[in-house]
């Protein structure tokens, strides 16, 4: 709806400003944040996963669209009353890949972790990992077949072990690009 409004405001302007036709394409950038929430369960180590559907995050008219995408940030944050510590992995898993891929370690005191933690903003707790990093930007480029589908998983560790049940976020935020032909509708072809 929001992509509907601006493409509208943007061909308004257009005509407005004596404009005739718009003879190139459009890229337009589609923000997604991929939430994935996990339950840490009393004790001292954690592994849990969550399962994204891309198409979901993706408005149908855009799919078929998509040329690129990249990735912006990882964000973690907790909830839950800890002292301790905590340390793990977030990761990947979709397509054909066999094993997930790392996308970020992090490490650090809970109570850092309160306060969403970055890589965007150089948080010295998240350590990204390259190669995770390039299969959740396939991933998001997996948008244009359409069935892009993504297992999402945290594991590690916390000291010392919790005797109450905690969460662990992450928000993987990335951009896709959508290209908007326009112009004057010729296509070249007589009718």
């Amino acid at each position: 709806m929001k992509a509907k409004i601006l493409l509208v405001g943007l061909v308004v302007f257009l005509a407005t400003s004596g404009s005739t036709c718009i003879n190139d394409t459009i890229i337009y950038p589609l923000d997604l944040k991929l939430p994935a929430d996990f339950t840490v369960n009393p004790g001292s180590t954690y592994n849990s996963s969550v399962y994204v559907l891309l198409d979901t995050l993706v408005d149908e008219q855009y799919r078929e669209d998509i040329k690129d995408a990249r990735f912006y940030d990882i964000q973690i944050f907790v909830s839950g009353t800890y002292t301790g510590t905590v340390s793990g992995n977030a990761s990947i898993r979709w397509g054909n890949m066999a094993t997930s891929q790392v996308v970020c370690t992090y490490s650090g005191p809970w109570s850092a972790f309160q306060t969403p933690q970055s890589i965007l903003s150089g948080s010295p707790y998240i350590t990204p990992v390259t190669a995770g990093m390039n299969s959740f930007r396939d991933f998001l480029k997996s948008a244009a077949t359409g069935m892009a589908f993504g297992q999402f998983s945290a594991a590690g560790s916390l000291s010392p072990a919790s005797t109450t049940q905690l969460q662990i976020h992450v928000r993987y935020l990335g951009q896709v690009d959508a290209i908007i032909k326009s112009g004057d509708g010729d296509d070249g072809t007589e009718p």
